[in-house]
């Protein structure tokens, strides 16, 4: 197949109706010799001309599927996640943008290699959706530092089954090594000092201090700022993006962090009462907030959380 034939066919690329299209991926995606800038072209293509081209093209470059991944839909990114061989660079970008069924996809295959980063990134969408939780504890590749990142979430299940079938032997480490002590930093003796507010939020993160107990002391001392930052290393979405709902008066986003966090309904409620005093909530509103949380599963708020993490991230 000669790239004379792909320049004159990407001519012609836009007046070709969608079946043409489709047909066209089917004959060319695994043809070794297949012009690139063709297969480029039909790779970006809606889904149902891409889909043979993303699962099988070999002319393809990791370069060529980054920008893809980078680019185009979920349904993209899921054939791309099917691909028999997938480099760390591709793994990554999937990784970065995929939502819950891609990131599935793509720990299932095992012909995906995946590095540390992309590794890091799952483990931190996992914390609260027990699916990913036990897809990556079946990677036997999975690194030291993501496996570090997931133990303190894994779920008691999860944990008990990984120890009986002792066949992941990073992720049983990570659990032996895992420290046992937890840090309390008390009401009393947090206060003002950047150190302590930020030993108080990496014990959350780590998994060594509730995050109720987080919850309690900053909105106990009305420390918004301080809260915020904690959500956002939570859940991984940038602080500024948090600081901005905390006081805003409609809280569907608030309820979703807040709930993919951790956060229970006894702890929220402490959340509400300092947003009362700042938006002079009456006791109506605030029974209704509490009833939007409570309204809030875990499930939910992570499928939620998916959604809107590219408009947190902007």
């Amino acid at each position: 197949m000669s790239e004379l034939y792909g320049d004159i066919v990407c001519q012609v690329f836009d007046q070709l109706q969608t079946d043409a299209r489709q047909s066209l991926a089917d004959r060319v995606s695994d043809h070794p010799e297949a012009p690139r800038d063709l297969m480029r072209r039909l790779a970006h293509d809606v889904i149902d001309v891409a889909r043979p081209v993303l699962q099988r093209a070999v002319v393809l470059s990791s370069d060529d599927l980054v920008d893809v991944a980078r680019q185009r839909s979920q349904e993209h990114l899921s054939e791309i996640a099917k691909r028999d061989g997938i480099d760390a660079e591709v793994s990554k970008a999937v990784a970065k943008r995929g939502q819950l069924e891609v990131l599935l996809t793509i720990l299932k295959n095992a012909g995906a290699s995946i590095d540390d980063e992309g590794f890091r990134h799952i483990a931190n969408r996992a914390r609260q959706v027990p699916k990913l939780q036990e897809a990556l504890v079946e990677r036997t590749d999975l690194t030291r530092a993501a496996a570090d990142a997931l133990v303190p979430f894994l779920t008691r299940e999860l944990e008990n089954r990984v120890r009986e079938r002792g066949n992941n032997e990073t992720v049983l480490k990570a659990l032996e090594e895992r420290p046992r002590h937890k840090v309390n930093v008390h009401l009393h003796d947090l206060g003002d000092k950047p150190s302590k507010v930020q030993l108080l939020i990496e014990s959350v993160v780590a998994g060594k201090t509730k995050i109720d107990e987080a919850v309690e002391i900053f909105t106990t001392r009305d420390r918004p700022i301080d809260l915020g930052n904690m959500i956002s290393k939570v859940v991984g979405v940038p602080e500024n993006s948090v600081l901005r709902i905390i006081f805003r008066e409609e809280d569907a986003p608030l309820v979703i962090l807040c709930r993919a966090a951790g956060v229970s309904d006894k702890a929220y409620e402490k959340i509400i009462a300092m947003r009362a005093k700042r938006l002079k909530m009456t006791s109506s509103a605030i029974s209704d907030a509490l009833q939007r949380y409570r309204s809030m599963t875990s499930e939910l708020a992570a499928r939620s959380l998916e959604t809107i993490r590219p408009k947190l991230a902007s």
